[in-house]
């Protein structure tokens, strides 16, 4: 039992649970009416635990009878015990255990638990736990979550009573059902059992659940083939049209490669023309600037001596422009009335 339990609170098995329940709920939306019916027809059973009596709450074909013996579930005699047997023998029958047998809290988590959330939990359990988490059967649920935080009831119970509730059944000859948790604060399952209701069915009908249940279960296997399938189709179809546009495609390349290096190139062989640099130096500088002299040098490099009364202003109306890259003042002597004989270098044009 505690090999099951380890199991159950691992993050596969949670995930596989999930999405197992949610097959299941799809495969019942299918059914039709007049089988869901008769389905309905199975008798259920619960059998409450109390310190000083046991009640057994029996219902089938829509009517229910409460049974009670004033003794508790460990003191009953065979008698008893054979009576119970009969009661839930082909019942869908759950345990539900006293308040005084579990405690149930809950916790609030980072959203980014909900990935994780058993494995959040079981480090959370031993700050909340009464006893010591390895001596605990447990489950959790999500009830809130918002942006921030996930809200989170845990339930829980001692191993030890679990254990010894389904050994009281086992030295019985019953099989234990489902020891469940039911309150205020929800109902959980801490303990799988067996579902005696299944042997309520008879042999044909049970045939026929279990080809129609194959047959439907199916479906996912046959979709995932038939995916495959016509994935395979469509690859074969993209090889074929690759094969046929190869060529073209390979032209295309070739052109965008060419395209791409005259871009590159261009600057390399071609150099502003002079009208075109004296036009940006006529349009960038301030009227009260002359140009004194310009000159390009085979380093691919323009001088310009300027005079002026501003030079930051004169080396902000040139910096701007791509005709002079890199400008940077090499030489400056003083002029008349305050001015200044500014010499500039560019970089390679």
């Amino acid at each position: 039992m505690q090999s099951l339990t380890a199991l159950r609170r691992s993050g596969a098995f949670s995930v596989l649970e999930s999405h197992w329940h949610w097959w299941i709920a799809e495969l019942r939306a299918m059914v039709p009416a007049r089988l869901a019916q008769r389905r309905g027809r199975i008798e259920h059973a619960a059998i409450h635990m109390f310190p000083d009596r046991t009640e057994i709450e029996h219902i089938a074909h829509e009517t229910g009878r409460t049974l009670v013996d004033d003794r508790p579930l460990a003191q009953l005699d065979r008698a008893a015990w054979q009576e119970l047997a009969e009661l839930i023998g082909n019942a869908r029958a759950r345990i539900v255990l006293d308040p005084s047998d579990y405690y149930v809290t809950d916790i609030t988590l980072p959203k980014a638990a909900r990935k994780r959330l058993n494995t959040a939990v079981a480090l959370r359990l031993s700050q909340i736990s009464p006893v010591m988490p390895e001596l605990l059967c447990w489950t959790s649920t999500p009830v809130e979550i918002d942006e921030k935080a996930v809200t989170v009831r845990v339930a829980m119970a001692r191993s030890a009573r679990i254990e010894e509730i389904q050994s009281l059944f086992e030295a019985n000859g019953i099989e234990p059902p489902p020891i469940v948790i039911e309150g205020a604060a929800g109902s959980f399952e801490l303990a799988r059992g067996h579902d005696a209701s299944r042997k309520a069915l008879p042999q044909v009908e049970r045939r026929a659940w279990l080809f129609a249940g194959l047959l439907v279960a199916t479906i996912p296997v046959s979709t995932l083939a038939g995916g495959t399938l016509l994935r395979t189709i469509n690859d074969d179809r993209a090889q074929m049209l690759q094969r046929d546009v190869a060529p073209k495609l390979a032209a295309e390349r070739r052109a965008r490669h060419a395209e791409d290096l005259r871009s590159a190139l261009r600057p390399l062989v071609a150099r502003p023309s002079v009208s075109e640099t004296l036009d940006a130096l006529a349009e960038r500088l301030p009227p009260s600037v002359y140009v004194r002299s310009a000159g390009q040098g085979p380093d691919r490099t323009l001088s310009i001596t300027i005079d002026t009364a501003d030079l930051a202003d004169v080396e902000s109306s040139l910096a701007e422009s791509p005709l002079f890259p890199g400008i940077a003042l090499i030489d400056q002597t003083a002029g008349e009335d305050g001015r200044v004989l500014a010499t500039y270098r560019t970089g390679r044009r």
